[in-house]
């Protein structure tokens, strides 16, 4: 069964282990990473807002991009992904969903985009990942803004009807 964890995320949860590799998805008019991956990007040092800056990475729809991951963070390689415009809303999530399991990972931490309805994205994340459950052991988000804890009855539910077990920390 896959495990689902909810981390309270301060900057230093990024030191313990999180998994193989950290989900970072984009929406296309993004300029400066916030929220989450705002945090990710301080521990980088910028490297993700110089990707959006100097163009080599926009956040196109489907565009994706692997980065070795450096600074002490607890993975060891970032997927970044284009979702396309944010009017969209989560459609390119399962796109996402299927190059990660295709890459083989089997423990994942994510980091919803800044912008975003936290619940509603973290939904969307369990129901396109919820097929690929025998080949994902784990999934945690990563939760800077506190969001998701103040909703996490509703998250744990969603999560044990996709057939995850929960736990917060």
């Amino acid at each position: 069964m896959s495990k689902l964890q909810l981390l309270d995320s301060s900057y230093l949860g990024l030191n313990q282990p999180l998994g193989e590799a950290l989900a970072l998805p984009f929406y296309q008019a993004t300029k400066q990473p916030q929220g989450a991956i705002g945090e990710v990007d301080f521990r980088l040092c910028g490297d993700l807002a110089r990707l959006l800056r100097d163009g080599l990475f926009q956040g196109q729809a489907e565009e994706a991009l692997l980065m070795p991951a450096t600074h002490g963070l607890g993975v060891d390689r970032l997927f970044l992904y284009g979702l396309g415009s944010a009017q969209k809303g989560h459609s390119g999530l399962d796109g996402f969903c299927e190059v990660l399991v295709q890459a083989g990972c089997k423990s994942l931490a994510w980091a919803p985009p800044g912008t975003d309805n936290y619940l509603e994205h973290a939904q969307q994340v369990l129901k396109a990942l919820s097929g690929h459950r025998k080949s994902l052991t784990q999934l945690t988000f990563l939760d800077f803004s506190g969001q998701l804890a103040s909703q996490q009855a509703d998250l744990f539910r969603v999560a044990r009807d996709q057939g995850f077990s929960c736990s917060a920390s």
